[in-house]
């Protein structure tokens, strides 16, 4: 079972220290994790704007691409970035979503972590109705490596340092 937040993959990491006879160094993997994650919140401390974010997990039908929705470390990156996950009101926490809801929600940045798998900026201006959507509009449409943000590990803090500077880049100038 997935952690649902950054908290979770900290205590999975201590566990597994625990297990392998490797608290110390679990130890201090874990604060400086907690140290970097605590860096980012203090550069996202005094935005005013949290623009919308659609992630996209899996677009193999670009119809109705998988995101990332409430009670999943991947949306409590977004709002520890402080974005708002335009899936954040989606019943579980991994979701497909329609192209016609997300063209509603319009999302400001779009952040593809489906990259590698042959999805790119260009593909999806191309999905039909795509073009409204200020993201698509504003070229706001980046890649992400899904390794990153997709594993419950200690990787996940450059995948959150990773979100953080695409949906606030002026706090990393």
């Amino acid at each position: 079972l997935n952690p649902s937040d950054l908290e979770g993959i900290l205590s999975d990491i201590q566990l597994v220290g625990k297990a392998t006879g490797a608290e110390r160094e679990a130890e201090v993997l874990i604060k400086s994790m907690r140290e970097r994650i605590a860096a980012i919140e203090e550069k996202a401390a005094d935005v005013q704007e949290s623009p919308r974010v659609f992630c996209e997990i899996d677009a193999t039908d670009p119809a109705k691409p998988w995101t990332t929705g409430p009670g999943s470390f991947m949306d409590a990156m977004i709002q520890l970035s402080e974005g708002t996950n335009v899936a954040a009101d989606a019943g579980s926490p991994w979701v497909q979503l329609s192209a016609e809801e997300i063209i509603a929600k319009d999302p400001q940045i779009i952040i593809l972590a489906d990259s590698k798998y042959g999805v790119s900026a260009e593909s999806v201006k191309e999905r039909p109705g795509w073009d409204v959507i200020t993201a698509v509009k504003e070229g706001a449409i980046y890649d992400i490596d899904d390794n990153l943000i997709s594993r419950p590990g200690p990787r996940i803090v450059d995948g959150l340092e990773a979100v953080a500077k695409i949906i606030h880049p002026e706090l990393f100038k």
